[in-house]
């Protein structure tokens, strides 16, 4: 490309204040002209801007280069060039001449940095990432002590409803308020053991209504859904962070559920077949005490019938029929005493379907016949162990006794605490549950199942919440919805009765985690009136049973208007007092007998003791009447003797009286001498003095 003789000129601005004539030596002018070398004045508007004419094909060039810069590099390259060659030919002017300096400002002053700029670069270059981090940090922390402020909350007020991930509940916004004592902040405090101490007193903590802590736990926080990540996503790895909370709060416990709903859903779900979670527990459960029971040695499996059958018994006859029985080293025989030991032992606190309790009021108004004598055989449990022949029949009476006791343990304070039917005796389950007749074994899983769907669904089930009399009152359509506190409250009976189940012989727990699992899933304050409700009911039941015993050995009580009080005759009262009187007689006669045979051994010892006596008086008697001749000459001797020491003692005496005589007179020559020995000393001695 051509070079252009033209000087290419730059648009600037020209302002009010700035000079706006510039001289070859760089001064300034105030007129408004600007002046060439050849006199040439050109009038310079103070509002316009002052341009140089630019050569129209280089304008036109780079006005293009400018549009396709972006878009073809090679023309970008090319403008570029041509650019250069325009500043090289602009160069090559100004050297040729002068006067195209026309108007030019003055070169902008390089950029100066100084040393406070740099410091500044620099401290704000470090203080960014320090910001960056301290806030990263920050933020973690907050996440941190959230998660542990979940996990807290979830201990204290249990796993949600399924229905409180959109809404708050009337459970939770019901909640029991939380009041912290000093000396509990404190015990908990020293429990965590941060090596750190607090010389400051605790203060205490009341949570009012007005001050309540504003936090819900809700199912997406502990099980976020598929490509869903948690606020707490960022403490745990992704694979890991839709896990970690309900590891952490179910602390080891296998199968960890996000709500209560789901807990009970786990127990109804398909296990084995058609078993459910709960039912295929039960049955293992049954079959390893089965088996357990299996390898029992003889000497035990022979003091368990001793102390399941001795103990209640009143016949004789019985009792030595069993102990016949026992006595037998037949194994097998033994084997069959033991497993109806067992299942009579299992299901004796539960049987409430015996003839004679079930028989109808007017049999009961009858006296009894004393011609027909009852038996033990006439209870519906006694029937079946006596028709079991075989060891599978005896196998499935006492796999069926397991289970059902496990069931029992399970429906019988769950139905203090939530009854079924209420009013009509007829439809009882729970209560009659040993009935294998009315209730085999699968009917009383439906029961269960019925149960545990009742505790999750939206409405009141009347099969299992007071039967007829809750919907003979025809309550509105939202009396009969389930609020998320009967819920909760169910729930958590439900999960600490399971905990609660004894497995028949072992002496073990259907779940030996059972109560720290309904721990965590209800929560502490559900938790602990579960354990209330819960007591409350084995109250109940056991007045019941006691009210049943009762009933059975003394009789029903009838009682009508304008009439006494009346008690039915009962089996235990007639046959136990016959049974005794028969047993006394019995041990009477023994005792006679005993008596007889003692008598005659006694008479037979004192007639040989008499004859011995007999004997020994009479040799008795002659050594007697020889001793007391031999002792008549003795007499006589020692009478001599006496009158030989009477004259002695007399003149001993005698020779006393002269001693003492001659004693007195001595003792006066002894005073005279004495008395004139000092006399004689007292009279003073004649002669020359030496």
């Amino acid at each position: 490309m051509a070079k252009s003789k033209t000087k290419k000129t730059k648009e600037r601005p020209v302002d009010d204040d700035e000079p706006q004539v510039k001289s070859r030596d760089g001064s300034a002018e105030d007129d408004g002209f600007v002046m060439d070398d050849e006199a040439e004045a050109t009038e310079i508007d103070a509002d316009e801007p002052q341009v140089k004419q630019d050569d129209d094909d280089d304008a036109v060039a780079d006005s293009d280069d400018d549009a396709r810069r972006g878009d073809d590099d090679d023309e970008a390259k090319a403008d570029d060039d041509d650019e250069a060659e325009a500043e090289a030919d602009d160069d090559e002017d100004e050297d040729d001449d002068d006067d195209d300096s026309i108007d030019e400002p003055p070169p902008d002053p390089p950029a100066g940095i100084s040393k406070l700029t740099l410091v500044l670069i620099l401290l704000n270059w470090i203080a960014a990432p320090t910001f960056l981090w301290f806030a990263y940090m920050d933020h973690f922390v907050r996440i941190k002590h959230g998660y542990r402020t979940m996990l807290n909350y979830a201990q204290i007020y249990g796993l949600p409803l399924k229905s409180e991930d959109k809404n708050p509940s009337f459970a939770t916004e019901t909640r029991s308020l939380i009041v912290l004592t000093p000396e509990q902040l404190k015990e908990q405090f020293r429990a965590r053991a941060t090596g750190k101490s607090v010389k400051e007193e605790f203060a205490s903590y009341e949570e009012t209504i007005e001050r309540r802590i504003p936090y819900r736990l809700k199912p997406s926080d502990l099980k976020a859904g598929e490509g869903e990540k948690p606020f707490y996503a960022v403490l745990f790895d992704d694979s890991a962070s839709k896990k970690k909370i309900l590891e952490d709060i179910f602390q080891g416990q296998p199968d960890p559920v996000a709500t209560l709903e789901e807990e009970i859903e786990r127990l109804l779900a398909k296990a084995e077949g058609d078993d459910t979670r709960l039912e295929a527990d039960i049955k293992a459960q049954a079959k390893s005490a089965r088996d357990a029971l299996a390898k029992e040695t003889d000497a035990k499996k022979r003091d368990f019938v001793k102390n399941a059958g001795f103990t209640f018994s009143y016949d004789s006859l019985r009792t030595k029929n069993l102990e016949a029985q026992l006595a037998d080293p037949d194994v097998k025989k033994l084997d069959v005493l033991f497993k109806k030991a067992v299942i009579r032992r299992t299901l004796f606190t539960i049987t409430a379907n015996s003839r004679l309790i079930r028989r109808p009021a007017s049999e009961l108004a009858k006296k009894p016949d004393p011609d027909k004598k009852p038996t033990i055989e006439e209870d519906d449990l006694e029937e079946r162990l006596e028709k079991a022949k075989t060891d599978s029949e005896l196998d499935a009476l006492l796999d069926d006794a397991l289970q059902r006791r496990m069931y029992y343990d399970f429906l019988a304070p769950l139905s203090v605490f939530r009854p079924g039917e209420s009013r009509d005796v007829n439809l009882y389950d729970v209560e009659n549950v040993a009935d294998t007749k009315k209730f085999p074994l699968k009917a009383v899983r439906e029961i269960v199942r019925k149960r545990l769907a009742g505790a999750i669904a939206a409405n009141y089930d009347p099969d299992v919440h007071f039967g007829k009399q809750w919907t003979e009152e025809q309550p509105s359509p939202d009396a009969m919805k389930r609020d998320s506190l009967e819920k909760r409250r169910t729930i958590g009976f439900i999960l600490f009765a399971l905990g609660q189940i004894n497995v028949p012989t072992l002496g073990t727990k259907l779940y030996p985690a059972g109560v720290e699992r309904a721990q965590i899933i209800s929560g502490l304050f559900e938790f602990t009136n579960a354990n209330i409700y819960y007591v409350r009911a084995q109250r109940i039941m056991q007045e019941r049973m006691i009210q049943a015993i009762v009933a059975h050995r003394d009789g029903q009580v009838i009682e009508k208007e304008g009439q006494p009080t009346v008690r039915t005759p009962n089996f235990a009262t007639e046959y136990g007092a016959e049974v005794e009187r028969l047993v006394k007689l019995y041990h009477q006669v023994q005792e006679a007998e005993k008596q007889l045979v003692e008598l005659k051994r006694i008479n037979a010892h004192d007639d040989a003791v008499y004859k011995l006596r007999l004997g020994q008086h009479k040799n008795t008697a002659d050594r007697l009447v020889a001793t007391r001749k031999a002792t008549e000459d003795l007499v006589k001797k020692l009478r001599v003797k006496q009158d030989e020491l009477y004259e002695k003692y007399i003149e001993l005496s005698n020779a006393g009286e002269r001693n003492f005589r001659l004693y007195q007179e001595i003792e006066q020559i002894e005073r005279r001498f004495i008395a004139e020995q000092e006399r004689l000393n007292s009279i003073p001695k004649k002669g020359k003095k030496k």
